[in-house]
């Protein structure tokens, strides 16, 4: 057999196969055909909020959000596009839909605690950042969040300290998940432990030990969060 013969058959056969998927989908009905459109919705939608595109990640999930079968994920993606763009009340309005059906979505929660901390709000902040924790006690965004929130809070001495206190805690159970598994969060908690091991004077040995590490992970080039992979944490993404 030829190679011209060799390219016609091949071609007929991504023919068959294009008619044969073209055909199975018509014969599952409009769901089918419903399901694919919304699939490519939430693609296009998750390219254009990567691209900070957020007028047109808007756009592609209206349809979805605005649908009988929407879904809470479709939401949250919804409220997350929303925040980024800085339109709170439009995120909060889509948040309250979510936790309507689910009060301690972590997701609605991060994205609450984000916004109220931008806003300046930090007792709300801790809050929502405390709920998203207690949700999802694996998620290293929340556990940073909640931390930085807590060091930057409390009115007198006691207050102070024991936020600290329960803020070097919660980065201490990141530093133990490690470096490999932990990324850029595991960086960030271990510079906030160096900060306020210094900063509040601790136990010599334990500073020393900590600011070790910090010297040893950027003599790696290791690098923290920013502010906007804190923004976007794991529940704040499109």
């Amino acid at each position: 057999m030829n190679s011209k013969v060799l390219v016609a058959v091949a071609l007929v056969g991504v023919v068959v196969l294009g008619l044969v998927r073209y055909l199975g989908d018509s014969a599952a009905g409009p769901d089918a055909m419903v399901s694919t459109a919304s699939h490519i919705a939430r693609a296009r939608a998750a390219t254009y909020f990567e691209d900070g595109k957020y007028a047109d990640a808007r756009r592609e999930l209206a349809p979805l959000v605005e649908g009988s079968s929407v879904t809470p994920q479709d939401l949250l993606s919804a409220a997350a596009v929303e925040f980024h763009d800085v339109q709170y009340e439009a995120a909060e309005a889509l948040l309250e839909r979510i936790e309507a059906e689910a009060p301690r979505s972590p997701g609605s929660h991060y994205i609450r605690g984000r916004m109220n901390r931008a806003r300046g709000d930090y007792e709300a902040a801790e809050r929502s950042f405390r709920i998203a924790h207690e949700e999802a006690p694996g998620d290293l965004p929340s556990a940073i969040s909640l931390a930085m929130v807590l060091s930057e809070m409390g009115e007198t001495d006691e207050q102070i300290e024991a936020n600290l206190r329960e803020a070097e805690e919660l980065l201490r159970a990141v530093l133990e998940v490690g470096v490999d598994f932990g990324g850029s969060w595991y960086v960030t908690a271990a510079y906030r432990l160096h900060r306020i091991s210094i900063e509040q004077q601790r136990d010599p040995e334990v500073t020393q030990r900590y600011s070790d590490l910090w010297r040893q992970l950027s003599a790696q080039d290791y690098k923290s969060v920013t502010e906007q992979d804190l923004d976007k944490g794991s529940f704040a993404v499109v």
